[in-house]
């Protein structure tokens, strides 16, 4: 799959919490950039079956941090490589999302 990501112009913030970034890594792999002008140009290969549609995992851990952060709620993707979408755990190097 290719995906461009824009540097510039009026695209530049067409995905600014990069979720197609996000999905793209987790239901796949980057396999290269390739820079022009105004943007760059990712080639992914996607596993058997990409699922961007699954809400994936949703956990509540009590998570404090020293500078007054508390970690309310971490959800991971429901697909690739976390094939077990009821899983409480997520396979390692996975992308999470925290709130």
């Amino acid at each position: 799959m290719l995906a461009p990501v824009w540097s510039q112009g009026a695209n530049e913030l067409a995905d600014p919490k990069q979720l197609l970034q996000y999905y793209l890594a987790r239901e796949g792999e980057l396999l290269s950039e390739q820079p022009f002008r105004g943007f760059v140009l990712q080639t992914y290969r996607l596993g058997e079956r990409p699922q961007f549609s699954a809400s994936g995992q949703t956990s509540t851990p009590a998570a404090s941090f020293e500078s007054g952060l508390t970690l309310l709620e971490a959800q991971w993707g429901a697909a690739y490589p976390n094939h077990d979408r009821n899983s409480p755990s997520v396979a390692a190097g996975t992308s999470i999302w925290l709130s």
